[in-house]
């Protein structure tokens, strides 16, 4: 499944009035939503950046203007990301703030008293403990990248398929690894998987791929404690342990 476009008024909310603007500009995708003065989302917008985050940047704007009612005022701007300071520069944004901070942010927001929290990117995982309302330890995944979201797309397109038909085959595969699955074999499966398909072992080599990556953030940590939260297009997905 590739990433969408859309935009949409949020129920209950007028759209007008002063705003605030937010943009994940990621390594391979692009987050924006525009917030009312409650808090609600009343528009967003979701794409890949085409390795051109700025272009992508711009182009939300547009679709703001175009999109949204003439009463509504962005009053203040922030951005965060892969591409941060790039598109705080090139559009005078207001604000930036590095990913990890906006993570727990939004983490702690939705889901008060958390205790650790899974970013799975396009190009690196990490993993944030929180300890004490504030975060504790940081871990990202150093020179393999396999199981981010980049690699599981190229992965699952090798192999004929789609992201989202991927982690169908994943999850309903009959020997599917698990998160025990040593890392050495996702690269072995990597060099495997090329004329396979579903039905002919595919979902068997979806699993530990996809499987075996999620779990390389949390490794030589100890328990994720009684509140985790997953960050990026994986984590509320059927396929990851839960």
């Amino acid at each position: 499944m590739r990433p969408r476009r859309r935009g949409r008024a949020g129920a209950g909310s007028s759209g007008t009035g002063d705003c605030f603007l937010g943009i994940d500009a990621g390594s391979t995708t692009i987050k924006a939503v525009v917030l009312d003065g409650r808090g609600r989302i009343v528009w967003e917008h979701y794409a890949g950046n085409e390795g051109d985050p700025v272009t992508a940047a711009v182009e939300i704007l547009r679709r703001i203007h175009r999109e949204m009612p003439d009463g509504v005022r962005i009053v203040r701007s922030c951005v965060t990301g892969y591409g941060e300071s790039l598109v705080k520069a090139a559009l005078r944004i207001d604000e930036g703030v590095v990913e990890t901070m906006a993570h727990y942010r939004a983490a702690a927001y939705l889901n008060p008293g958390v205790t650790s929290v899974i970013d799975i990117g396009g190009q690196d995982m990490k993993y944030l403990r929180i300890k004490g309302d504030a975060i504790d330890s940081i871990s990202v995944n150093e020179a393999c990248s396999a199981g981010c979201g980049s690699f599981l797309q190229t992965f699952a397109r090798s192999m004929g398929l789609e992201i989202g038909e991927f982690a169908e085959a994943a999850l309903h595969a009959e020997r599917p690894g698990g998160p025990g699955q040593p890392l050495h074999r996702v690269h072995e499966l990597l060099g495997q998987a090329g004329p396979a398909r579903v039905g002919h072992g595919g979902g068997d080599q979806c699993g530990p791929v996809l499987l075996g990556g999620a779990q390389r953030p949390v490794q030589g940590h100890q328990a994720q404690g009684r509140r985790p939260a997953r960050r990026a297009g994986l984590g509320p997905g059927r396929h990851l342990p839960q």
